[in-house]
């Protein structure tokens, strides 16, 4: 390009367009005898995990080749025979191989190996228990540190906070971009956050969010325009109801069930008898207190402690379920108190009858209720930027240079 610019701007004025003609035909002949053997080794050769993005370079070169081809047969019909046409061909070859040299002596080995190999090592978590950790990072920090507030982006979140180092990081979630901002600025720091998991992939419509409360949300369809969330309903459902708060649901139906069958005046003392604790996920580690039931599933680990009845009423019990892998699965835990109301907390600690009661829905879990949150409301509760920005800073952290 630099050589036919020169070319046009510099010496006789009735040569300029037949020595552009010469090297553009003398660049168009080296691509044409380059980008074959090219093509065959990118399209033939497995290099592994590279290999799509060696298919993708051979796909590339076949339009490529058919532009060159075609600017052969223009600058040769019009500039053959004319004297000069040879040597500025021969100039044009030597243009492509200047740049080769010039390639090979300024190589950098960039960052698109190492992008390569990530896509294809483990798993990486599920967008729900990604938020999760991090809402959980954030809220036991603001516990123990109530002057400081939430930081005003991740990447703000120091090495002593003891979190993993991954969630400093918005882009450690593959397909998905973190979207974090802090909300409620107070002169203490921020008081509130939002946090969610957007897609960068159309292939996924799932987005999760959380927010001080700790109770991660899951969005579906987030990402369709606001016309379009206004044709249709978009679901907003709670996480926790297929895992610990199921768990919970579960023991309190037991225990009814039982007293339905055998005395529905008084609780029973304990749960020998009601639930085949073999039955259940495999132990994580004994509980401290012998009433205590430390169980788990996966990454998920929570202490089940059943309260029998300590007055009158005797037909009213309680059981405490609370998060012991805090940030690694779950994050609140809950409390169903002796007047059968069901309490929640984000904090590493087990829920008391004191803590904020279950949405609607939760309590509801399993009728297909869609959750009416104040917060992340369905019609709107990320911003349609947010989405757009997303997929463009994807483009751009996702570069192979």
């Amino acid at each position: 390009m630099l050589a036919c610019i020169a070319a046009l701007r510099t010496g006789e004025t009735s040569k300029r367009n037949l020595r552009v003609a010469g090297i553009s035909f003398g660049v168009a002949l080296s691509f044409c005898l380059l980008s074959l053997p090219m093509a065959c080794a990118a399209e033939f050769t497995d290099w592994g995990n590279h290999g799509g993005y060696l298919a993708a370079f051979a796909a590339f070169l076949l339009p490529c080749l058919a532009f060159s081809f075609w600017l052969l047969v223009v600058t040769w019909r019009f500039a053959k025979g004319q004297e000069g046409f040879v040597t500025c061909a021969l100039a044009g070859i030597g243009c492509v191989v200047l740049v080769c040299c010039l390639i090979n002596a300024t190589e950098v080995r960039g960052s698109g190996e190492a992008k390569a190999n990530a896509r294809f090592q483990h798993l990486t978590p599920h967008p729900d228990s990604h938020v999760g950790a991090i809402a959980a990072c954030l809220i036991r920090h603001h516990i123990l540190h109530p002057d400081e507030g939430f930081p005003s982006s991740l990447e703000d979140i120091p090495s002593d906070w003891n979190c993993a180092s991954n969630l400093r990081d918005p882009w450690a979630l593959q397909k998905y971009w973190i979207y974090y901002f802090p909300v409620e600025p107070s002169p203490r720091g921020f008081q509130d956050f939002r946090i969610a998991s957007i897609f960068t992939d159309d292939s996924a419509w799932l987005v999760a969010a959380a927010d001080k409360r700790g109770e991660v949300l899951q969005l579906q369809g987030a990402g369709l325009s606001i016309a379009e969330r206004k044709k249709r309903e978009i679901p907003l459902r709670t996480v926790d109801g297929e895992g610990i708060l199921w768990m919970l649901f579960n023991v309190r139906d037991a225990v009814k069930t039982y007293m339905n069958g055998h005395d529905v005046n008084n609780a029973p003392q304990s749960l020998d008898g009601i639930i085949d604790f073999g039955k259940l996920p495999s132990s994580c580690h004994d509980g401290e207190n012998p009433q205590d039931i430390v169980v788990g599933q996966g990454d998920l680990c929570y202490d089940l402690r059943y309260l029998p009845p300590r007055k009158t009423p005797m037909s009213e019990f309680a059981i405490s379920l609370q998060c012991v892998s805090y940030g690694n699965g779950c994050v609140r835990s809950y409390f169903l108190d002796y007047g059968g109301t069901i309490h929640a907390t984000a904090e590493p600690r087990a829920a008391t009858n004191e803590d904020l009661g279950l949405l609607q829905c939760e309590i509801s879990h399993g009728s297909g209720q869609q959750c009416d949150d104040p917060v992340w409301a369905a019609s709107g509760g990320i911003p349609q930027w947010a989405f757009t920005r997303a997929k463009l800073l994807s483009i751009m952290h996702s570069a192979t240079w």
